[in-house]
């Protein structure tokens, strides 16, 4: 309580607006497993979440030169890795979709 006491108003908002998108980023995360799969859920979850904490980390410190070269090859990489998981995954889907039609 004494270091919550020492906190600033704006400094609490915060943690608890993380809070809430953390949540709710597990919540997405576990319903797309629930539907896709652990195989599909983690790599495209997981890639967005990388993504999204390069760039903002890259808009926050304001990276330049070779660095920002870097960063953009790496996400770069996990953008193309979730877009050939995701083709995967509905190539397994409609695969599965004309099996289940011949039965």
């Amino acid at each position: 309580m004494q270091d919550i006491a020492q906190a600033d108003t704006t400094s609490i908002m915060y943690a608890l607006a993380g809070g809430i998108v953390w949540n709710l980023g597990t919540l997405l995360l576990v319903a797309a497993m629930a539907i896709a799969g652990m195989a599909v859920g983690f790599p495209i979850g997981g890639g967005l979440a990388w993504v999204l904490g390069i760039l903002v980390n890259f808009m926050i410190s304001g990276a330049q030169g070779i660095t920002s070269q870097y960063f953009f090859i790496g996400v770069g990489l996990i953008v193309a890795a979730i877009y050939f998981c995701m083709m995967a995954y509905k190539k397994l889907s409609s695969v599965k979709k004309v099996q289940l039609q011949k039965v």
